[in-house]
């Protein structure tokens, strides 16, 4: 028996032979594995602790489906009638319009959100029938919004000339420099791509940093391990300390530029 699955086939495979509680299920998932790992009949029967019989009608069961989607269909239905057509919709909302690598965010959105409780394979088998697939992101280039540049040189210019001599303007933003942006898995809607901006590089920094750009020699950062409220607000004082003179501090933003 040859079995040779792609790389996102794999990648699913695997969350679900993770997250799976039913010994059933785990024993179809491990032996489609290793099968594609070039495991013997024989030897994935003395591993699992089933009779060959077993293993010949798992990789049957998978070679007689249509595709990959719908051989997971067809194993794995989702318990039905836990949450309402409201209820889901508010899941693919969720789903579109954030990057969720696993299954597990997922569970813990439906939890927290509408106190329903799902078994993790039940819930991947609900992704499948909201129509979401596991596969690689789209790295995409993190240019800025043009129209959003002017916007942004209109606002500068008009702050500037109106700018007393008690303020000041600064250019400001928390960054995180790294390197080798790679695109991971996530549950994506079949059809469709999930973009994700790209970078060059491994190592990172977090980095508040602000600066001043009628004197581009005034810079103040504060490089932290992380930036949140706590971190910022020390940046803020530092920027206050720079200033002692000044009334008001006005902030520009990078993210007023996409």
């Amino acid at each position: 028996m040859e079995l040779i699955l792609e790389k996102e086939q794999l990648m699913l495979l695997k969350e679900l032979q993770q997250n799976t509680s039913d010994r059933d299920t785990y024993q179809r998932l491990t032996t489609l594995l290793m099968l594609h790992n070039k495991f013997s009949a024989q030897q994935i029967s003395e591993n699992l602790g089933i009779a060959p019989s077993t293993v010949n009608r798992h990789y049957h069961q998978y070679i007689a489906s249509k595709n990959f989607d719908t051989y997971l269909e067809h194993h794995y239905k989702p318990c039905v009638g836990k949450l309402t057509e409201l209820e889901l919709q508010a899941v693919k909302s969720y789903l579109e319009a954030n990057s969720c690598h696993s299954s597990l965010q997922v569970l813990s959105y439906i939890i927290t959100t509408f106190g329903v409780v799902y078994k993790p394979d039940s819930v991947i088998a609900l992704l499948h029938r909201l129509g979401f697939v596991y596969k690689k992101t789209k790295l995409v280039s993190s240019k800025a919004n043009l129209a959003k540049q002017e916007e942004f040189i209109v606002n500068f210019r008009e702050i500037e000339r109106n700018l007393a001599e008690n303020e000041v303007i600064l250019f400001g933003h928390g960054v995180h420099p790294h390197h080798n942006t790679e695109s991971t898995y996530a549950w994506i809607a079949k059809g469709k791509e999930k973009e994700m901006l790209s970078n060059t590089g491994r190592v990172r920094i977090n980095i508040n940093g602000a600066i001043n750009p009628a004197n581009p020699t005034e810079i103040v950062y504060h490089e932290c391990h992380t930036i949140d409220a706590i971190t910022t607000i020390v940046w803020l004082k530092l920027i206050e300390a720079a200033y002692p003179q000044k009334k008001t501090i006005h902030p520009l933003r990078r993210s007023d530029l996409r």
